[in-house]
């Protein structure tokens, strides 16, 4: 029988859109998409090697208890699922599934797929036919059941020997599941209480963004750490998990209201000139400053204008690579040289911008002309421990990659000791908490030399305090 590629299309846009909660997933993801674009009969059981199957995680109302089928051919618990037939509405397939098999009715808690699986079947009988081995390629969804439905369980006895409610903290370690579906449903819970934790957590960004309307993002982010963190975990770890729960891109947030045509002028041409300079002054710390900028320019209600912050930004480490000294003067003359920004900006901005990129290294004896030229100093600081330890050794590689590692650490200590020191700290004009908190923690480091050490060495990969600079990598992941 013939199958028309346009069946699948609603398969392959919602796998599309799936995001892997883990390597099984992204590689079966790209798996299952191959298979959906290559295989018209891919969701049939006419396709011998392996077919797409829908599948329901089903819950309870308080997320405690799941519900599992004892199956016949596989002999263990399983969740409910079954062959798409054909169908592409696989959602639709998974809530028919558990309906037949259980008898209750279940309500998706999101149209979106929550998690996938390639799921191994061996060879087997089936109404007295022998069906060869191949895979299920099985798209399961997240639903649940009204505690008052919980009690309609029947069993399907052509399909199923029992039906049961099970708690989900013991499913992690039950022994009666299917082998191959056991390390699936692991998985399953470990991402539902992900999914739990997440839900916990927007609620919270929700109601303290709304009790706190004056807020800036970077504020109210920093409230919902106080009140998740435990002892041992920091900002900075938990601000990316905040972000994903919360789904905000802070890029996109910040830099929203910039013009689109300025934006595309500078990421076309811009921002490719980063790529000569060292990684420490590359364009994943360009992005950092720039969206430091739009972040303090919120926080202390600046009311400045976005296409400015997001050009002087953009610009203010060109000629990096040139001369590290005069960089700024290098970047600030390419700004106010630069004809095409006159089609954004007047011509006392553009000064106003010059200005702004060159005084971006202020130091205690030059305070900066401008708010604007304040914003880009304060903005180009580091807040994170890590991004200093990071940043640091890729300069170190450039600049004395001879030096022995335990000397290049004591160096350092020397420098970084001197630099955040409480008597002549290094000029920073808008001192948000995520600036306070790191200055506080890094001077904690820093009487803790030992310490310091050891978390620089694992942060940048450094196995041998006996080697020199140039014989290690760095953390090359954080720039790309």
């Amino acid at each position: 029988m013939a199958y028309s590629k346009s069946k699948l299309t609603p398969v392959i846009e919602n796998l599309d859109k799936f995001i892997p909660f883990c390597e099984q997933e992204a590689n079966d993801k790209e798996v299952m998409l191959e298979l959906a674009t290559n295989f018209s009969n891919s969701l049939t059981r006419e396709n011998k090697f392996g077919h797409f199957t829908a599948s329901a995680f089903v819950v309870n109302e308080d997320f405690t208890k799941t519900l599992l089928v004892h199956h016949n051919i596989f002999g263990g618990y399983i969740f409910p699922g079954g062959h798409a037939d054909g169908e592409s509405d696989l959602l639709g397939v998974a809530l028919r599934e558990v309906k037949e098999e259980t008898n209750v009715n279940a309500i998706p808690v999101s149209e979106d797929i929550f998690a996938i699986g390639a799921d191994p079947i061996a060879g087997h009988i089936k109404k007295g036919v022998y069906v060869p081995a191949h895979i299920h390629y099985d798209i399961l969804y997240l639903v649940v059941v009204k505690n008052e439905d919980m009690k309609n369980i029947q069993i399907l006895e052509s399909e199923n020997s029992n039906v049961i409610w099970r708690d989900i903290d013991e499913c992690y370690n039950s022994t009666d599941l299917v082998s191959w579906a056991k390390p699936q449903i692991q998985k399953i819970i470990t991402k539902l209480r992900s999914y739990e934790m997440n839900y916990e957590i927007k609620e919270l960004y929700t109601k303290i963004n709304r009790e706190n309307p004056d807020f800036s993002l970077d504020e109210v982010l920093y409230a919902v750490f106080e009140k998740i963190k435990n002892d041992s975990e920091t900002f900075d770890e938990l601000k990316p998990i905040i972000l994903q729960a919360c789904d905000i891109d802070e890029f996109k947030y910040y830099t929203s209201n910039v013009d689109p045509a300025l934006k595309k002028y500078i990421t076309e041409n811009v921002f490719p000139q980063y790529e000569i300079n060292d990684k420490a002054h590359g364009i994943v710390h360009i992005k950092e400053v720039i969206r430091r900028s739009f972040a303090l320019n919120e926080t202390f209600k600046l009311g400045l204008d976005h296409n400015l912050i997001y050009a002087i930004a953009s610009y203010h480490d060109l000629g990096k690579h040139e001369d590290h000294k005069n960089h700024h003067l290098i970047a600030g003359q390419r700004f106010i040289c630069d004809e095409n920004l006159k089609r954004f900006f007047t011509d006392t901005d553009r000064a106003i911008g010059k200005e702004a990129i060159e005084d971006h290294r202020s130091s205690k004896e030059d305070d900066p002309r401008s708010i604007y030229g304040e914003l880009i100093s304060s903005a180009d600081r580091n807040t994170t421990i890590d991004m200093v330890f990071i940043r640091s050794f890729f300069v170190a590689k450039e600049r004395m990659p001879e030096m022995q590692i335990e000397e290049y650490l004591d160096y350092t200590i020397e420098r970084l000791a001197k630099k955040y020191s409480e008597e002549n700290p290094e000029n920073m004009f808008f001192e948000d908490t995520a600036y306070l908190v790191f200055l506080k923690d890094m001077r904690e480091l820093l009487s803790r030399p030992e310490e310091f050490k050891e978390r620089y060495c694992k942060v940048n990969h450094i196995k041998d305090r006996t080697a020199t600079v140039d014989n290690f990598a760095g953390e090359t992941n954080y720039f790309e």
